[in-house]
């Protein structure tokens, strides 16, 4: 899986778009990794071998726990 916060893959030609996908988790020392992982694993069932234009996002829910998000578009490259 290629993941990259551009919206390109160099040298590569995106062919089909699939959607955007998501990780999410609490906020720990592995949070982002773990995020990151979740939205791999998003995207792999969408049928995709990249995402595109990730990005971090950290807050906290309505309790007060932190939370990390990880987004992006799952794509197929040609």
């Amino acid at each position: 899986m290629i993941v990259t916060t551009t919206d390109t893959v160099p040298g590569r030609k995106i062919r089909r778009t699939h959607g955007i996908v998501r990780g999410y988790t609490e906020l720990s020392t592995e949070s982002r990794e773990r995020a990151e992982k979740r939205m791999e694993a998003e995207a792999k069932s969408m049928g995709a071998d990249a995402i595109v234009g990730v990005r971090f996002m950290t807050g906290s829910d309505t309790e007060g726990a932190a939370e990390v998000l990880a987004y992006g578009t799952a794509v197929s490259l040609g």
